[in-house]
């Protein structure tokens, strides 16, 4: 009687190979296994040539998943507190730890980290299912930078403008910042990039970033955003999460900030005469302007309240 044992990673019917190594012995040790695999051992007569196939072995491997954000993670103790989470994990119970809570705490359910001190320490995700519990670790370093805050984050929002998601921000002071990425989710685990806004580098005075997403999901699915923001030294931190629901178009046109004192930022959804009018009915500003981002410099004229005309609704603008 001769053995061989066969090996497949697509069903438990087809696909199935030669296993690798030593694999024409009664018994079979397949090694390490990275994704779930199926057996089965072939007994072929020397007498008569006659082949039978074995009941087929199930191997199920699980996986925790990947970690993000990456290895070497280091933000400021006094910044907002990053979520953590996982991709291409088996369904299962999972739970987070830290290997030093003096350095920095996680929830065990929400993957929230929480910076206590200066260090390093290891997250680690740990997945029960199938009666075996599996793991996936990241490391993150904590540096407190003598508590000088690389930005402050003062605001985020997602809005509708017309069919598209207009997400803004606003800091309210930034040091060594080199440029803010807006990820974008329909599930707040998996994330993508979906534009990059250049940072002020350094400013002590409020700042205004807004970035246009022309293709969220409609109806009933909650799109979700955060704000990405990356140091000169490679250090980075995330905003908060915020999420919008495209059940219905919004407006038309959307301006920010309001009130403003130095550039009036207008986003419009198609091309349009715009015109800046005082409360005396005359016109201070007028452009015709194509769909997209515009600024408007309205530090030269008087405070006060204004009307902006669009082909939509008229809006109220206060110059301070």
């Amino acid at each position: 009687m001769t053995y061989q044992w066969q090996a497949s990673t697509l069903t438990s019917t087809d696909g199935y190979v030669n296993a690798p190594g030593l694999s024409t012995s009664q018994d079979y040790s397949p090694g390490t296994l990275t994704q779930t695999t199926y057996f089965q051992r072939l007994a072929t007569c020397s007498s008569d040539g006659v082949t039978a196939n074995s009941n087929v072995i199930t191997i199920t491997v699980n996986s925790a998943g990947t970690i993000s954000p990456s290895a070497g993670y280091t933000w400021n103790t006094q910044t907002v507190s990053p979520t953590f989470s996982v991709t291409g994990a088996t369904s299962g119970v999972g739970t987070w730890t830290s290997s030093n809570p003096s350095v920095a705490t996680i929830g065990s359910s929400s993957g929230v980290v929480t910076a206590v001190g200066d260090g390093t320490t290891v997250i680690t995700y740990s997945l029960f299912a199938g009666g075996i519990t599996c793991t996936t670790t990241r490391s993150i370093t904590i540096s407190n930078n003598n508590g000088v805050l690389p930005v402050t984050w003062q605001s985020v929002a997602a809005e509708k403008l017309s069919d598209r998601v207009l997400v803004r921000w606003s800091t309210a002071s930034e040091l060594n910042t080199r440029d803010f990425e807006v990820q974008y989710s329909t599930n707040a685990a998996d994330w993508q990039p979906i534009g990059r806004v250049a940072a002020a580098g350094k400013s002590e005075s409020p700042r205004d970033y807004s970035l246009l997403h022309s293709s969220p999901q409609k109806g009933g699915i909650n799109n979700f955003y955060r704000i990405l923001q990356r140091d000169l030294d490679g250090a980075f931190s995330f905003s908060k999460i915020v999420s919008i629901i495209m059940d219905a178009p919004g407006p038309d046109v959307m301006v920010f900030p309001n009130p403003a004192s130095n550039l009036l930022t207008v986003y419009i959804a198609e091309s349009q005469k715009l015109r800046l009018v005082n409360l005396s009915g005359a016109t201070v500003w007028q452009a015709n302007l194509s769909a997209g981002r515009h600024q408007i410099p309205v530090s030269q004229y008087p405070k006060g309240v204004y009307l902006l005309i669009t082909n939509d609704q008229p809006q109220r603008v206060v110059i301070q």
